[in-house]
């Protein structure tokens, strides 16, 4: 029987079709089911465990499991700009869409396009956001998928299949999902912490399997 071993939060796990081991027993992944399940794991492994765990058990279930894949050596990109204090203009790197928001209202722009003929004329942006936002989109454009460039969120890589989800019950987000690019097949956890209203931080780091 396949298996696959990692470490969460400092706890090694092992993970078989239909089941995992942690903390020195084996458990039914039956625990797992249901988006509300598997808050005792949570409370051990975190939320980002919790998603890799999830993600661990529909991987080792396929028919045939691929090797864990290291993304290439990648300059990073920037994902987000703009947005300080009373100003709405700002911009995101979506996939491989530029979105663009001004107090004119938000644009959709294929990165490709923009880095044929630069900025719609309408953009709205001041000089240093549309610089980086060039700057970004001419970078993403040249490759085909995200990977190793730190796009912090599956929104944000774009081309991202989910494996798993994990959350723990606090008064601010804590939530992680583990996705696997459809492109070159890495597989990443991508961790959100804060409140929406305030301040959000994400992130991903390469999952461990």
């Amino acid at each position: 029987m396949r298996t696959i071993e990692f470490t969460c939060n400092g706890e090694l796990v092992r993970v078989r079709q239909g089941s995992f081991w942690l903390e020195g027993a084996w458990r039914d992944a039956s625990v797992l089911a249901g988006a509300d399940a598997g808050g005792p794991i949570c409370e051990r492994v975190g939320a980002g465990g919790l998603a890799e765990i999830r993600a661990a058990l529909v991987v080792v279930a396929r028919e045939s499991v691929v090797a864990r894949v290291i993304p290439p050596e990648r300059a990073s990109i920037r994902y987000c700009d703009g947005f300080g204090r009373g100003n709405p203009a700002g911009w995101w790197l979506l996939g491989r869409t530029l979105r663009i928001s001004s107090a004119a209202g938000a644009t959709d722009v294929d990165v490709g396009a923009v880095a044929e003929v630069g900025l719609p004329p309408e953009h709205g942006l001041n000089e240093s956001l549309a610089e980086s936002a060039r700057a970004a989109a001419i970078a993403r454009a040249e490759l085909e998928c995200a990977c190793g460039t730190g796009a912090p969120s599956p929104l944000a890589h774009g081309d991202i299949t989910e494996l798993g989800r994990g959350s723990r019950p606090a008064p601010v987000e804590v939530s992680a999902t583990v996705g696997e690019c459809r492109v070159c097949g890495c597989r990443w956890t991508f961790s959100r912490e804060g409140d929406t209203a305030y301040r959000l931080d994400e992130m991903s780091r390469l999952a461990p399997f």
